[in-house]
């Protein structure tokens, strides 16, 4: 073997080496990491469960904490979550004195499907069931990610039932229309999420927190990506595809004009799943909506900031927007 020869073979041999310690490397960085949660990303507040069923006959798991007689805030999850991820900030508006109601929504968590199917309309619909059903009013409505589709669809297809019930709407890490970069990108997305094999590679201690990274920013918590881990592999397979399918075919804009409850739009800077480009045009798009971003933070607002969103909930009860707004948070440590 030439020197030449067998110094690319040490070059790749270390290459390789270093390739599957990344992994590693990048754990240990991510377990040292500050966790706003406490350790406890996916644990709510004690409360009353029950159960709603809607029109067409899903049973929604919902929990509600704090204080009967205080105000209301209605926290709707996302895409592959539960209702345990607003945890660290249902803990807080209870202990500030809010009542907290949350639910699964459709086909996740401990909720069932309906009849009308993982659809965008059916969700929006099983708000309306939810407020309904529960008799809440005076809320402040909020969503992440598919829930702020959630709440959107509410908004289009109850216009009665918002203007009757809801004092004003925060919407986190969310989007208005397609999430999709096209066809071909949505049938491999597809097929990606919705095969079990995905689960098994999930399942793997270095493995899974990698490939859930992108749903945080910039500075990883391994607790953080444990959790999302965790509620994306209690999903049914057919659950995440049926949805992420609907989403790519959604356009809740036309009706955004005609929306006229208090808003506030949150996103993070670094949002690579749904990135802030989106939450500017969907403030934009709904009359004197507040825009809120947070430097350095991910799609995961519900864990890597649950103080701000906390405040800014709370806020949304105190009183409406004053008119088109657009801040910038303080940089998350």
């Amino acid at each position: 073997m030439t020197v030449t020869a067998r110094t690319k073979t040490v070059l790749g041999v270390a290459a390789a080496a270093a390739v599957l310690a990344a992994p590693r490397v990048a754990a240990h960085r991510w377990s040292a990491n500050p966790d706003l949660t406490d350790g406890a990303p996916l644990v709510l507040p004690e409360g009353e469960d029950r159960t709603v069923t809607t029109g067409d006959g899903a049973r929604l798991a919902v929990r509600i904490c704090g204080d009967p007689t205080s105000p209301t805030v209605v926290l709707i999850h996302g895409w592959t979550a539960e209702k345990r991820i607003w945890g660290p900030v249902a803990r807080r508006l209870v202990k500030d004195g809010r009542r907290v109601v949350v639910y699964d929504q459709r086909a996740h968590g401990s909720s069932t499907a309906g009849i009308d199917g993982l659809t965008v309309a059916a969700i929006g619909d099983d708000v309306d069931s939810v407020l309904r059903t529960l008799d809440l009013r005076d809320v402040v409505l909020a969503g992440h990610s598919m829930g702020g589709m959630a709440v959107q669809s509410f908004a289009s297809r109850h216009k009665d039932v918002l203007a009757e019930r809801v004092a004003s709407m925060v919407l986190v890490s969310t989007a208005s229309s397609s999430v999709s970069l096209g066809p071909a990108f949505t049938r491999v997305a597809g097929a990606v999420v919705g095969s079990p094999r995905v689960d098994a590679a999930m399942r793997r201690p270095t493995l899974g927190p990698l490939l859930v990274r992108g749903s945080v920013g910039r500075k990883a918590s391994m607790t953080h990506l444990l959790a999302t881990r965790e509620s994306f592999l209690a999903t049914a397979p057919d659950t995440r595809r049926d949805f992420l399918e609907q989403m790519a075919i959604m356009d809740l804009r036309p009706e955004l004009a005609g929306i006229h409850t208090p808003t506030v739009v949150v996103s993070g800077t670094r949002d690579t799943l749904l990135a802030h480009k989106l939450s500017k045009r969907l403030a934009a798009s709904i009359p004197g909506a507040t825009l809120v971003a947070i430097p350095g933070a991910g799609h995961q607002l519900p864990f890597e900031a649950p103080d701000r969103l906390a405040q800014i909930l709370y806020d949304a009860g105190q009183a409406g927007s004053a008119g088109p707004v657009s801040r910038t948070e303080g940089s998350l440590p």
